[in-house]
């Protein structure tokens, strides 16, 4: 009873696992494909026995699973658009800032700094657009780098020629299994694993 329970229970979340992973959609992933004699770099669309298919410069390039020396994959990533990070926070002038009159019957804010004057104004704005434009860049340069770092999430060496028992595990990352991914068998995954327990 214990066993049909634990199966029941199983089956339900990896169900609903699979509703949400449809939900979200296709996550593509980026494949980096070493060969004797070459490399190639694209989105990682299919896997089987004989040939890798990866999709890059609007083409498909088939690659022969016995020519592949190593399988790298990333996340595929958005490119980098340009921040604000300096003037966002640039407020604009408050008309009542200088509402105060000192002594002297000048313009004064709530510290009793005095209202600058238009020349003023124009040097402090000038300089801080200056100032305000080269650290945007600055800092946009440092942040369009660290966007541009994109490390391995799996990495699959073959020295002695295309270990065949990686394929499925290679399979789950290819836009093409998770466009038709094999229920019956993940099924079957899970009947064997729950067959296991004792009740």
């Amino acid at each position: 009873m214990k066993t049909r329970i634990l199966f029941v229970a199983i089956l339900s979340i990896s169900m609903l696992f699979c509703k949400a992973q449809i939900s979200d959609g296709i996550k593509p992933y980026i494949a980096i494909v070493k060969t004797n004699d070459s490399k190639i770099k694209g989105l990682f669309f299919k896997i089987d026995s004989q040939t890798v298919l990866l999709y890059s410069d609007e083409k498909y390039h088939e690659i022969k699973t016995s020519e592949i020396k190593s399988i790298k994959l990333r996340v595929t990533k958005a490119s980098y658009e340009l921040q604000s990070y300096v003037f966002k926070y640039v407020g604009k002038k408050d008309p009542n800032e200088y509402k105060y009159t000192n002594q002297q019957g000048k313009a004064v804010d709530k510290w009793g700094r005095e209202e600058p004057t238009p020349d003023e104004e124009l040097a402090g704005a000038v300089g801080g657009a200056i100032f305000g434009t080269a650290m945007e860049g600055v800092a946009n340069i440092i942040a369009g780098s660290l966007h541009n770092i994109n490390p391995s999430i799996a990495n699959y060496k073959f020295s002695r020629g295309f270990d065949y028992s990686q394929l499925e595990a290679l399979n789950y990352y290819s836009v093409y299994y998770q466009q038709n991914p094999n229920t019956l068998a993940e099924l079957n995954k899970i009947k064997t694993l729950s067959a296991g327990f004792k009740p």
